[in-house]
């Protein structure tokens, strides 16, 4: 069973094991790449104790912690940003789908907002469909944002807006 909840101390130790994944450091972290276990662990820390801007969830498979998802409130803006890992062996078993799903209506339910952002790599297909799957709608390209292998990449810009009642 797929489930959502809000990062606690205790996940900490495991989610800094993932730092080690290279998809984890260039396509999740929406900071500095060359963040270290010390600094990434206070991030976390800072997000438990709602000093951040940055809220962190896990995505539990029963109780086997398979995911993180991030989401940002910016600071005088009435949307979120939000971004997504899967661990690697927990890939293609639509548990990001599910994850996502949750985590749009966590967004809605807890953060006065309308609408969900999210961005995925123009030569990330499989995020590509699983954000479209999840009901967000592709509104734009962002041209050379992502650097990765040497060369620069565009980005697709999604968006989940909420109809107002």
């Amino acid at each position: 069973m797929i489930k959502i909840r809000e990062l606690e101390l205790d996940d900490i130790r495991e989610v800094k094991l993932w730092l080690n994944d290279p998809i984890f450091r260039s396509d999740f972290i929406p900071f500095d790449r060359e963040i270290s276990e010390v600094s990434f662990a206070l991030l976390l820390s800072n997000s438990i104790n709602k000093k951040s801007s940055e809220n962190f969830l896990v995505i539990l498979n029963n109780s086997t912690l398979v995911g993180l998802l991030l989401c940002i409130k910016p600071e005088k803006f009435d949307y979120c940003e939000i971004g997504y890992y899967v661990v690697p062996e927990e890939r293609r078993k639509n548990i990001a789908t599910k994850a996502l799903s949750d985590l749009v209506d966590y967004v809605f339910k807890n953060y006065r907002v309308l609408r969900i952002e999210v961005g995925t790599s123009s030569l990330n297909f499989a995020s590509q469909r699983l954000v479209e799957k999840a009901g967000f709608t592709r509104e734009g390209i962002r041209r050379k944002t992502l650097f990765r292998n040497g060369k620069w990449e565009d980005s697709y810009l999604y968006a989940f807006v909420k109809e107002e009642p």
